[in-house]
């Protein structure tokens, strides 16, 4: 029966809890009781791993590459016989002292300085998964396949800011009599929200036993999810004769009956105050493939193009309030209030190209910059109700919204990871994107602007900042 490799990945082996520690199997020595099969081979053995475990840490350089190699031998061998002694499975058992010590990383650089990859029996209990020292370190070979592989898990979070494409605020304050520009909510929201968020997603790198999208050899596969969340919140006053204003009031979103209700006489104020909610989800899946630019990233740039399918979602939702006053205390039957829901959802394809320059600080140290489209159906919708009274009848407006298209959006990317131990990065992002077609609507501040007043599809700009977790396995 043809040998296989030996295992990188499996059943972790265990000693018998009757395994005696170092101290009482040197006491029993000393007594002259003996030791029971395979004790010495345990004691030894822990003296081994002890010594890999401290290479492991430091790096290994020059002869000591002989006397890493010499060591794992020797444990390789003793596992089996301690596992053979506890009734265990010896090729289960050197499979995973293989996945612990069968590598060890340079002193000096970022390099595996050796990696063991030779052939210990037949294997019948487990599939055991072989290095691929050919690609680069975290390699391995899929089982029963020539295909290298690499898989990174990455955990991201951060803070990002959207633009506020609504126009939505409360009440209509009038300074110096009026006019253009004299004319304003008294409170509004400002031109940016603030989300804090956060990501999962993977990333897989090979050479996929020669799968190509055309002459584009296919280099990995990526997927993963991110969200992102924020609030806002406004509040303002102001009274007639106070910082020249000379009326306050409130101005219906439709010029039916009237165009609103100021007041203008000594006493009379308003207050007003607002909440807006924003939430937003992205999930990504496709593949990277290899382009015929740049080379290799221990040299120079490393070109790398995605394409996959995406899903987008944009949710916003408000809602304001404002009371007319006389002397500070509300005035009956004069006040307003609103609310919005607003919701964007994108389907699509994600295209773009990703740059990779040569690595730093011994190659711990990695940066990229990346461009990409999102090309896709965009279906919008959305609903304004405002419900204000002026002293009779309550006045209910409303409209509702829906809008469904082609789409394209875009993203800028740059990236730094460093590596701070072997498998572990840590690093930084920044992406500015633009989402379009994204339901907008526009609250009139005063009549001169009602005309104007509705939904609208409107492009939106945003900016992320991620600090990024990853773990190569």
């Amino acid at each position: 029966m043809a040998a296989t490799t030996i295992v990188l990945a499996g059943t972790q082996a265990t000693s018998a809890q009757s395994a005696p520690s170092d101290v009482e199997i040197l006491a029993r020595v000393l007594s002259g009781d003996g030791v029971g099969p395979g004790q010495w081979e345990v004691l030894r053995l822990r003296e081994i791993k002890t010594e890999l475990e401290r290479h492991q840490r430091i790096g290994i350089e020059g002869q000591d590459v002989d006397n890493y190699k010499a060591l794992f031998q020797e444990g390789l061998r003793l596992t089996g016989e301690v596992a053979k002694a506890n009734d265990q499975d010896a090729d289960v058992a050197k499979g995973a002292f293989a996945r612990s010590y069968g590598s060890v990383p340079s002193a000096h650089t970022s390099d595996t300085a050796w990696r063991y990859t030779g052939v210990e029996g037949e294997v019948s209990q487990a599939e055991y998964v072989r290095v691929c020292d050919a690609v680069g370190n975290s390699y391995f070979y899929i089982p029963g396949t020539e295909t290298c592989l690499r898989i990174q898990g990455n955990v991201r979070a951060g803070v990002s800011w959207i633009e506020n494409t609504h126009q939505l605020g409360g009440g209509t304050v009038v300074t110096n009599g009026g006019g253009d520009g004299n004319e304003n909510f008294a409170a509004r929201f400002g031109d940016y929200i603030q989300r804090g968020g956060v990501a999962l997603d993977f990333r897989t790198s090979g050479d996929y036993g020669g799968a190509s999208l055309g002459k584009l050899p296919v280099v990995g596969i990526y997927g993963g999810y991110e969200g992102a969340w924020g609030d806002a919140d406004y509040a303002g006053d102001a009274m007639v004769g106070y910082d020249g204003v000379t009326g306050v009031g409130y101005t219906y979103f439709e010029p039916e009956p009237s165009t609103g209700a100021i007041a203008g006489s000594a006493g009379f104020g308003i207050e007003t105050q607002g909440h807006l909610d924003n939430s937003w989800n992205r999930a990504n899946f496709g593949l990277k493939v290899a382009l015929p630019i740049g080379g290799d990233s221990d040299t120079g740039p490393r070109v790398r193009g995605r394409l996959g399918v995406f899903y987008e979602d944009l949710k916003t939702s408000a809602s304001g309030d404002t009371q007319l006053t006389y002397n500070g205390s509300p005035y009956a039957g004069y006040s307003q209030q609103w609310d919005l829901d607003a919701k964007d959802q994108y389907y699509g394809i994600r295209t773009g190209v990703h740059v990779g320059f040569k690595p730093q600080l011994d190659g711990k140290l990695k940066t990229s910059i990346g461009a990409d489209l999102y090309l896709g159906y965009h279906k919008g919708e959305g609903s304004y109700h405002q419900y204000s009274q002026a002293g009779g009848a309550p006045i209910m407006q409303m409209v509702d919204y829906s809008k469904n298209g082609f789409s394209v959006g875009g993203a800028l990317t740059a990236s730094a990871t460093y590596e701070f131990a072997p498998g572990w990065k840590l690093g930084g992002e920044a992406e500015f994107s633009c989402l379009p077609g994204v339901t907008s609507f526009f609250a009139p501040q005063n009549p001169n602007e009602q005309a104007e007043a509705g939904f609208s599809s409107e492009r939106a700009s945003r900016f992320f900042l991620r600090a990024r977790l990853s773990r190569s396995f």
